[in-house]
């Protein structure tokens, strides 16, 4: 819909399937993923509480106050965005272009969602042939509603096209409402980025117990990125409500 040309080599495992991700699997899915030649990992850390999280969560502010910053107006906001935007632009995006680098990112990152924003002429410049690679590390419960409700989004393109996904669908919404209450409107509705990326997906669904479930999605980020960081040097960028590097410890 925002005219980016998007291609993108998914992935999906089950919690069970990425506890058995060995080392040596790992270095094959990065090599099927065509991640191999990179100069500099990027990470970005997950960087929730801002604008990229609310949008995931539009109905949570009323639910709990307490989460807002007090002092923090509209303007300050939009300003706190044009700054983030700005360095992206004159730091990061070149850093990215002249290092062939590898970024990590997740949906409602407000780092991942900055980058998407300001690498999008770009990319419809070059028809989404630019030297580095971007993967998208995504956990299927912050997905699912988006798929459902909204048709045009690209979560919902990726659902279509995957078995997979659509046959642990109903089992994850019981264990959304196990999670989140019998209130859908506070369940995330994060979303896919678009452009030229891998994606990696993990349902974070305890199959056993019907509920939704993070550690192994956890435990995969660390030796994700344990192993890029083994081949070439690697940065980390974090902003607000991280309350730990989710990977890169």
């Amino acid at each position: 819909s925002d005219g980016v040309p998007t291609s993108m080599k998914y992935v999906h495992f089950s919690n069970k399937q990425l506890q058995g991700v060995s080392n040596d699997a790992l270095s094959r899915l990065l090599s099927v993923l065509g991640l191999q030649d990179y100069k500099l990992v990027i990470f970005f850390v997950p960087s929730r509480l801002g604008p990229a999280w609310w949008k995931a969560f539009p109905h949570f502010k009323d639910r709990f106050p307490a989460k807002r910053v007090p002092e923090e107006s509209p303007e300050e906001i939009v300003r706190a965005a044009r700054q983030l935007d700005l360095m992206m632009q004159s730091v990061l995006l070149p850093l990215a272009l002249r290092t062939k680098a590898l970024i990590v990112g997740q949906p409602a990152c407000d780092l991942t969602a900055a980058f998407a924003r300001v690498s999008a002429p770009i990319l419809r410049q070059r028809k989404g042939d630019v030297s580095y690679r971007f993967i998208v590390l995504a956990q299927l419960p912050w997905l699912l509603r988006t798929a459902r409700e909204n048709k045009g989004s690209f979560a919902a393109q990726v659902m279509e096209q995957s078995p997979r996904w659509q046959s642990k669908a109903e089992l994850m919404d019981k264990a959304l409402l196990k999670r989140f209450g019998d209130a859908m409107a506070f369940q995330p509705r994060a979303d896919l980025m678009t452009g030229t990326h891998a994606t990696i997906v993990c349902e974070s669904l305890n199959v056993e117990t019907g509920t939704v479930e993070h550690g192994p999605f956890d435990d995969f980020q660390e030796r994700l990125a344990y192993a890029l960081m083994q081949k070439t040097s690697a940065i980390a960028f974090g902003m607000h409500g991280s309350d730990k590097m989710s990977g890169v410890r």
